[in-house]
């Protein structure tokens, strides 16, 4: 019978109640029994047990109180039999049953007012435990199959159409309430009812046992995948331990020492889960600022060790301001995050974190590799000083061979027969300066030669044995060398890689960068030594060649006193004519002076396609004044050709040597004139294209900048990919220009080499605008990757996003559409029946929809991958523009659709967890009810 009274508290109340009950019952305790005597025999009827028809639970009270009662029964069954509207046999029926009830009645408050008294002793002894338990639970128990008599019996009243009947069953309902408060504070003297249970008992310590398991796991990383997917399972481990809550109880458990002991170890696995859980988003978060700052190092060790530090290294005025702008700007904020991360593994092994291990090793990890990056600095440093002074010690050196080949184009014979000896003395008089300057130039070569390394030697593969010296310390999983000491190169490995031998013959590999060959470079010295040479040789011939010149001059006196006097008088004509001749050889020397001088100047940096426009201007004043020259040149032909003809003697006089020395010097300057116009015009041309060609990547730049994270908005996804997708047309409309680019530079390029080959001039702006051009397409280049892998990751994200959007709907939707399936009064055994199946239908297509909810946790996590993936390219592009000194927007403070989406998929996943919590304890107190009703 006991089963049954916790079955009806489990149907009708709910702990608070319960409570209430308890309450009343201590304010009930001041009637006593003069309350019951003077209460209603009948009671409440619940008209709710499962199987019956308005079936009841009956309470009474002492038989003494009932004999006022027995009366008035009696009075209504004989006006009842009095009555003309009722057979004989329906008036017999009806005394029968009243009397039936009568006696039950009779019963029942007897047995609730004995087990008041008893719980009156036991709530004044507090004797919970005591002995009279099992008779209060016999009285109760009692009481409770009589009462469901009773409902039987009123309910066949009503169908007999006893007037009294509605009166009765009031008086029912009262009894039974009584008996409700008394068994209210049964239940909560005695919860530790053996065989009594709200639900189905379940085997919670394999369970526990399980689980406990799986929360005191000490794994820890060791990798950031590892790591993830270690808190994907916790966060699937802990809300199946909120789950648990809703299920453990003293009934699940079985009693109430084993609900303590359950509590307790379920308790304590709740602190260890949370526990372990911000253990595990502090490492996540530790190891997430260490892997940003390796990937940082290993990128910039990466770049350092490919670089060609040998004599073709290109964009070398590039590589310096950048690795200035790094020092001056970035460097110390990457040192400060560095001791910010070794600062806060100390204070997480210092708090005993369970990864300490782990997050040690992480701290060793970025240490190590920051020290490499710096020893690797200091290469980085050492190397571009060598380069640097290799490239100035080649200019210096190929400016003073370009000096020597003007010096040498003096002193050629055919460039002597087409001057006077007046115009060549006038010359070598001007190049003394040049002269001494060149000698100061040599001295100087000299001096540095043996200081220069040999850098040819970093990209060959030596014919002997050489030897290196290291740069910085640095070790491999092998070997170690230290700075400053002397190994001998073997051999080179690859691009990057050094094979060197130790003193001891051992061979060990390092990387190229780490060393460096000392100077002196044979190269270079030989070659300042045939500069000297030269420089000796041009002098001697100079100083015989003057002195020719001297001495033919003063002998020309002599020749005329010693010579006959002619009987015919000079010529005034001749005399003009050479004149003219004389002054057109000096017009065409200034000219070519002029031209030469605006070749030889390099453009302004600041404005090199208006520089260039001036020269230009400046080039057709000198085409004009070659134009006159040339008129001069026919009009002094024109007046040499008579004289000729009349006077042969004039020949002798040296001007048709003249005339054709100016003719070849014209002719000459024309073509240069004409080649230089040509490359001038080239490279304005390149100029402009260069600034066209800078503005439109600078505005590629300019919008890729303005990027950032992706918002949570509708559509957001895919208005970022249309925007992408629209800056990528228009980089690719842009590819015409960067073609004409390269035409221009290659069409530059050639002028420039038939103007070195032909007259050995040196464009002084080649050099730039070749590093301007690869500049721009390396910019360019770098603004079309970023596009494309931005738009595949927006494509993925979009994707990931459509299909995370249409599962969470789905189940939703299902989550939304559950059906909630509830026993009630006029239920028998077969509805309840076909709503505990119906229910346990429901769980199951729960536990089905489960691996949707992991779907729905993997999308998640692939999607915030992906947008936090394509937030730090953005942040790793703009980083690098700042380093190459543009201006990058801040970027506005928003909600960002990563967030939404983790916030989404945790509350799908608590949602989930509820209905199915919910829906399994809704199937065992169906289960339960069933198991009822069979009872």
């Amino acid at each position: 019978m006991v089963p049954g009274i916790l079955w009806l508290l489990l149907l009708y109340l709910r702990p608070e109640e319960l409570m209430i009950l308890n309450e009343r019952e201590m304010l009930k305790e001041e009637e006593g029994r003069e309350s019951v005597k003077n209460r209603s025999v009948w009671s409440f009827c619940t008209g709710l047990i499962p199987g019956h028809r308005q079936t009841c639970y009956p309470a009474w009270e002492e038989p003494a109180v009932l004999s006022p009662r027995s009366k008035m029964l009696k009075s209504k069954d004989t006006s009842t039999k009095s009555s003309s509207k009722m057979s004989k046999i329906q008036a017999s029926s009806t005394a029968l049953l009243v009397n039936k009830m009568q006696k039950n009645a009779d019963q029942v408050a007897k047995d609730v007012l004995q087990a008041e008294d008893l719980l009156k002793v036991v709530q004044d002894r507090n004797e919970h435990q005591f002995q009279h338990q099992n008779e209060i639970k016999d009285k109760l128990g009692n009481a409770e199959g009589l009462l469901k008599d009773l409902f039987l019996d009123i309910d066949n009243l009503k169908k007999l159409k006893n007037p009294q009947a509605t009166a009765i069953e009031s008086d029912i309902h009262d009894l039974h309430r009584r008996w409700l408060d008394d068994t209210a504070i049964y239940v909560k003297l005695y919860e530790q009812i053996h065989g009594v249970s709200r639900m189905p008992r379940i085997n919670w310590e394999p369970v526990f046992s399980q689980k406990q398991k799986a929360v005191s796991t000490e794994e820890y990383g060791p990798t950031m995948a590892d790591l993830e997917k270690q808190i994907a399972a916790q966060n699937i481990l802990h809300r199946e331990l909120a789950a648990y809550k809703s299920q453990l109880s003293v009934s699940s458990a079985g009693s109430k020492e084993k609900y303590d002991t359950f509590n307790k170890q379920y308790n304590n696995m709740v602190e260890t889960s949370k526990l372990r859980n911000q253990y595990l988003s502090s490492l996540y978060k530790y190891m997430q600022g260490c892997n940003k700052e390796l990937n940082f190092l290993a990128e910039e060790q990466d770049k350092i060790k490919k670089q060609d530090w040998s004599d073709h290294m290109v964009d070398l005025p590039d590589v310096r301001w950048q690795y200035e702008h790094f020092k001056n700007n970035s460097l110390l904020s990457h040192e400060s995050e560095v001791n910010r991360l070794q600062d806060e593994a100390e204070t997480l092994i210092e708090l005993r974190h369970p990864a300490s291990d782990t997050i040690q090793a992480q701290r060793d990890a970025v240490r190590n590799e920051w020290q490499m990056f710096l020893n690797l600095c200091i290469c980085k440093e050492t190397h571009l000083d060598n380069v640097e002074e290799f490239t100035k010690y080649q200019m210096d050196t190929e400016k003073l061979s370009e000096t020597l080949s003007q010096l040498n184009s003096t002193l050629d014979p055919k460039s002597v027969s087409k001057k006077s000896n007046s115009v060549t003395l006038l010359q070598l008089q001007g190049e003394e300066n040049t002269v001494q300057n060149s000698e100061q130039l040599l001295a100087d070569l000299r001096r540095r030669s043996t200081s220069i390394p040999p850098l040819r030697l970093r990209r060959i593969t030596p014919n002997k044995p050489i030897t290196v010296e290291s740069l910085c310390d640095w070790e491999t999983d092998k070997d170690s060398v230290s700075r400053g000491d002397k190994l001998t190169l073997k051999s080179l490995a690859g691009n990057e890689n050094w094979n060197v031998l130790s003193s001891n013959g051992a061979t060990k590999t390092f990387p190229g960068v780490c060393f460096q060959i000392p100077p002196p470079d044979p190269d270079a010295i030989s070659k300042v030594d045939l500069l000297g040479n030269e420089l000796a040789d041009i002098k001697k011939r100079r100083a015989a060649l003057a002195a020719s010149l001297k001495n033919h001059k003063s002998d020309v006196p002599k020749v005329q006193q010693s010579a006959p006097v002619s009987s015919a008088p000079p010529n005034p004509k001749v005399a003009t004519l050479s004149q003219q001749l004389d002054q057109l050889d000096t017009d065409l020397a200034n000219t070519e002076q002029s031209m030469l001088s605006q070749l030889r100047t390099p453009v302004s940096r600041s404005d090199p396609a208006g520089d260039l426009a001036k020269k230009l201007k400046a080039q057709e004043q000198a085409a004009k004044t070659l134009k006159a020259l040339e008129q001069q040149k026919q009009a002094a032909q024109a007046d040499l050709q008579p004289l000729l003809s009349k006077d042969p003697s004039v020949t002798s006089s040296g001007l048709p040597l003249k005339l054709s020395a100016a003719s070849n010097k014209y002719d000459s300057l024309a073509a240069l004139a004409d080649l230089y116009s040509k490359q001038a015009n080239a490279s304005l041309n390149l100029e402009n294209q260069i600034k066209k060609v800078d503005g439109l990547v600078s505005g590629f730049e300019r919008n890729l900048s303005g990027d950032g994270p992706i918002p949570d908005i509708p559509n957001a996804i895919q208005a970022r990919t249309e925007d992408i997708q629209h800056q990528r047309r228009s980089v690719e409309a842009a590819q015409n220009d960067m073609t004409k680019l390269n035409q221009d530079l290659e069409t530059t390029e050639k002028l420039c080499s038939s103007l070195q080959q032909s007259y050995q001039q040196y464009c002084p702006d080649i050099q730039r605008q070749r590093k301007d051009v690869k500049q721009l397409q390396v910019r360019y280049d770098n603004v079309t990757n970023q596009l494309k892998e931005r738009e595949n990751v927006l494509q993925e994200a979009s994707a990931k996003h459509k299909y995370f959007q249409s599962t969470c709907q789905s189940l939703n939707s299902f989550l939304d559409n559950l059906p909630t399936r509830q026993i009630n009064s006029k239920d028998d055994l077969s509805q309840v029946t076909a709503k505990q199946s119906s229910q346990k239908k429901v769980v199951e297509d729960l536990k089905q929809k489960g691996e949707d909810m992991d779907r729905v946790a993997d999308l998640s996590h692939d999607l915030q991958n992906l947008l936090n993936e394509y937030e730090a390219d953005v942040d790793k592009y703009n980083g690098r523009l700042e380093e190459a000194g543009k201006t990058v927007p801040k970027k506005p403070q928003m909600l960002k659709l990563c967030d939404a989406v983790d916030k989404e998929e945790k509350k799908l996943g608590k949602r989930y967890a509820e209905a199915t919590s919910e829906n399994i304890q809704r199937q065992k107190q169906m289960d339960l009810a069933k198991n009822l009703i069979l009872q």
